[in-house]
């Protein structure tokens, strides 16, 4: 009977410490060349998603890409996205131990959904769900002094 108590507090103290969140992943993101923030928000005509990196420059790679549902995250689960039309935005060699702080609250009417679908082992992948190919402009880059924003610009 001993034995079998002790068995059950094992197995419970494994689940327990399992299901914890790291320390990496709650941290705030304050390294060089760390995905700070991702934010939405919306200005005259044009609505942006805006990834922050911390320092004076972006990732050895910056993509962004057509996509197509299904998106898939990294676990390959399916996402139920907003959007007729999805472009996916792709950072390499980026380090990924902390926490990516997201704000999508802002009301828009072109952009329709965000949603990350990786962060791991360097890699950083997010898509981006909106309403019409055509409302697609580009990207910008802007470089400041402790940080760089990588820039995805939608018409509204």
């Amino acid at each position: 009977m001993r034995s079998i108590s002790t068995l059950v507090a094992v197995i419970g103290l494994f689940l327990t410490i399992a299901a914890a969140p790291s320390a990496a992943q709650t941290r705030s993101c304050r390294d060089n060349g760390e995905l700070r923030s991702v934010t939405k928000a919306r200005s005259g005509g044009f609505e942006t998603v805006t990834f922050e990196f911390v320092g004076s420059g972006l990732p050895d790679k910056a993509e962004v890409r057509d996509a197509r549902p299904p998106i898939q995250n990294y676990g390959g689960e399916n996402l139920r996205m907003k959007g007729k039309a999805f472009k996916t935005v792709f950072f390499a060699l980026v380090p990924w131990m902390c926490k990516v702080r997201e704000s999508f609250g802002t009301s828009t009417s072109t952009i329709r959904d965000i949603r990350q679908t990786e962060q791991f082992e360097g890699h950083i992948e997010y898509a981006i769900g909106y309403s019409s190919k055509a409302k697609f402009v580009g990207t910008s880059t802007v470089r400041e002094r402790r940080r760089t924003k990588f820039i995805v610009r939608f018409k509204r």
